[in-house]
């Protein structure tokens, strides 16, 4: 699982909406997939998803993260990057 980007872990879990799903396509444990999404959340120092029992859904600052996530392959989609500042948003940034 180290392998797989912040930005690309967080879309997963994003897209299945449960991080039980997501450690099962990971192969991983559920608590291992927790225990990323929170490092990650912490280190931007946001919650990026509210958790219930049964499924995950982003809030405002996940959601704006996902787009991040989505712009950032859309302009290089072999990054490895983990951050979304990776991805420029300023005209003219980039050739």
């Amino acid at each position: 699982m180290d392998s797989l980007s912040d930005l690309g872990f967080f879309a997963l879990v994003a897209r299945q909406q449960s991080l039980t799903a997501a450690a099962r396509e990971l192969g991983v444990t559920t608590p291992s997939v927790s225990k990323r999404l929170a490092q990650i959340e912490r280190r931007l120092g946001v919650r990026l998803l509210n958790r219930t029992t049964r499924r995950v859904s982003l809030t405002s600052e996940g959601d704006l993260y996902l787009g991040n996530v989505r712009e950032s392959s859309r302009i290089s989609p072999n990054s490895n990057s983990s951050s979304p500042a990776a991805a420029p948003n300023r005209p003219g940034c980039c050739a």
